[in-house]
């Protein structure tokens, strides 16, 4: 196992031997490779998803809604011909669709199954499931704000409502005997949903 270092950096096997006193150099240098492998791997992670996002952003810059093309309706035995009928039906350039093909082509050739929609979820407009990108108004995180922003009185006062009224039920249910604590509390909560909570004074 080769340890690439600067000569004031500590190896990883070499932290383990003194930090930690295994006995064992086999398993001492099979740990060492188990946390080496692992950053490694966490960087290349990192590197492949800048690589997704790069060819995602420059797509973009080409075609603003490239996601929208579907590769589908390519047909193999004239592409001439099937990228001006997608042209009609996207409502993007022949020359444009014939590039995004390529693109396709490429990534299903060289890459996996995989590696096209990970590229696609890094796009700005992608409309599928579980866009990556963070400026992409369909991401869970701008789809959570934006509910947040548009709930209203009315619509909080329904949650409420039915979590009342769940709770009412529940109580109804009660196949024991009823106690005069439990009897309050539905003829409080009966009346509580009775009334319009709207217009109950917040001050």
């Amino acid at each position: 196992m080769q340890n690439l270092t600067t000569p004031n950096e500590k190896t990883m096997i070499e932290v383990i031997t003194e930090s930690y006193p295994i006995n064992s150099e086999e398993l001492r240098g099979a740990l060492a490779g188990v946390f080496e492998n692992e950053g490694n791997a966490m960087h290349i992670a990192s590197e492949l998803t800048a690589s997704y996002t790069l060819t995602a952003e420059t797509l973009t810059d080409i075609e603003p809604n490239w996601t929208r093309i579907k590769m589908n309706h390519v047909g193999t035995k004239d592409l001439s011909a099937s990228f001006k009928k997608m042209s009609v039906k996207f409502g993007i350039s022949p020359d444009i669709i014939e590039q995004v093909y390529l693109v396709f082509r490429a990534v299903k050739d060289l890459g996996n199954d995989q590696t096209w929609q990970a590229i696609q979820r890094k796009a700005l407009h992608y409309t599928g499931t579980k866009p990556e990108n963070v400026d992409n108004v369909n991401h869970p995180d701008n789809k959570e704000k934006e509910d947040a922003e548009e709930e209203t009185a009315s619509d909080r006062v329904a949650k409420v409502r039915k979590v009342l009224t769940s709770q009412l039920q529940h109580l109804e249910n009660w196949e024991g005997e009823f106690d005069s604590d439990m009897l309050e509390l539905c003829k409080g909560l009966r009346n509580i949903l009775d009334m319009d909570i709207l217009e109950v004074s917040t001050t």
